[in-house]
């Protein structure tokens, strides 16, 4: 009797392996397929995703940036932005006013150069328009039927002195009942005018300016610093 030969085990599973130029021709065709599908999507979206999914698909077409060895070397570290502010370094980067100042030609020649005349004549312009804005806020104004003065003053108020057509603040004053200080503003400079009786008659003649005094009370406060 002859025997029966062993039935040769099944091959299940296939291995099939590419060399290194296929896999790189595979890879690109695969890129390519991947970019028809972002521009068939685009053309169903609005006009501005087509836009959008353009603008991917040509960044896409970049080829990527390999990170190398340098940049792993590199100690980078991340910064706190105060920090970094508050360093002791900020002062030696950052000039001050007087050292500008002191450097006349911080600018190129044709640039104008900045005085301290200038700088105080830019707070003058600030501090006006500090003091009229909070007129405006507080409706502190007088109007040509309704002149606000005597008890109704208040501190910071813009005063006319109309005996002798000056300008000036209202200065509060606790520390004295019945006593105001006023800071006047003369074409000589702003000066104090201190202990004013607010019963007297002379207080009684002062008011808070109109809207329509706003420039010559402006061209007074500048005055005093031209």
């Amino acid at each position: 009797m002859s025997q029966s030969k062993p039935i040769p085990k099944l091959i299940s599973r296939f291995e099939i392996g590419f060399d290194n130029e296929t896999k790189v021709e595979i890879g690109a065709l695969k890129s390519k397929l991947d970019e028809v599908l972002r521009g068939l999507s685009a053309k169903n979206d609005s006009h501005g995703d087509r836009l959008l999914a353009a603008m991917l698909a040509e960044a896409a077409n970049d080829s990527p940036v390999t990170s190398s060895s340098w940049e792993n070397d590199l100690n980078l570290s991340t910064v706190n932005d105060v920090d970094y502010l508050s360093g002791s370094g900020l002062e030696e980067c950052v000039p001050r006013i007087d050292d500008v100042l002191d450097q006349p030609n911080w600018l190129s020649e044709s640039a104008p150069q900045i005085t301290q005349a200038d700088m105080q004549l830019i707070f003058i312009k600030n501090l006006s328009e500090c003091l009229v804005q909070r007129m405006h806020s507080m409706d502190r104004f007088s109007e040509d039927d309704y002149a606000i003065g005597g008890d109704k003053l208040m501190a910071w108020d813009i005063l006319i002195y109309e005996p002798l057509n000056s300008y000036a603040v209202l200065i509060d004053n606790r520390q004295k009942p019945k006593i105001a200080d006023l800071l006047v503003f003369w074409n000589t400079g702003a000066a104090a005018d201190a202990n004013w009786n607010t019963d007297s008659g002379a207080f009684a003649t002062l008011r808070t300016i109109t809207e329509a005094e706003l420039p010559a009370f402006r061209a007074a406060l500048e005055a005093c610093y031209a």
